[in-house]
């Protein structure tokens, strides 16, 4: 619909987010993507997808911020590229 090309998916199946000891490989391998220039940006389907623990939130804030990536969501009005975003 936006013209954007998916280049790659995230999927930790079964790990829920919410828990902090528990070890996200994808997740992680998202942050590395990013922090490297691999990614423009990421489409989550709702943000408590993504993460549910604000210093996650933060680790990806970062890394978008640091390469000028965005985060959209599908269902939610979120879209750091718009101000209201």
């Amino acid at each position: 619909m936006r013209g954007w090309e998916v280049v790659d998916v995230f999927e930790d199946v079964d790990i829920s987010p919410y828990q902090t000891r528990v070890k996200r490989p994808e997740f992680e391998r998202m942050l590395v993507a990013l922090r490297t220039g691999d990614l423009d940006g990421l489409v989550v389907w709702k943000l408590d997808r993504l993460t549910r623990q604000q210093r996650d939130l933060v680790r990806v804030m970062e890394a978008c911020e640091a390469r000028k990536a965005f985060v959209a969501s599908v269902v939610e009005a979120i879209d750091t590229r718009e101000p209201h975003g």
